[in-house]
């Protein structure tokens, strides 16, 4: 059987904890160095970094999933991955206007 890494709860520099070394070409050469076949990127309440981090894991050999950390009423954190961007987006645009 063969080995597969896998992290499907990763952010990128759009989150509030992100900073410089978190950019979507850092994040996919990184995730390449230790081994990750596979990457969820899953920012706050945002998909918009998920078509860079794409590209570049189409050009490392990463399959990157869009995906979203979300934090319920009660501050509990949940992770939704999503078949598509498009997807993804649309749920983001939901959810603001019903933040709004």
């Amino acid at each position: 059987m063969k080995w597969v890494g896998v992290d499907l709860h990763i952010h990128t520099i759009l989150s509030p904890c992100g900073d410089w070394d978190m950019s979507p070409k850092k994040i996919v050469e990184r995730a390449k160095e230790v081994g990750l076949s596979v990457m969820g990127i899953t920012d706050h309440l945002m998909v918009e970094n998920f078509p860079a981090v794409s590209y570049w894991g189409k050009r490392l050999g990463i399959l990157v999933i869009p995906g979203m950390e979300i934090q319920t009423k009660e501050e509990v954190h949940v992770l939704a991955l999503f078949k598509d961007y498009e997807l993804a987006y649309n749920f983001q645009k939901k959810n603001l206007e019903l933040s709004a």
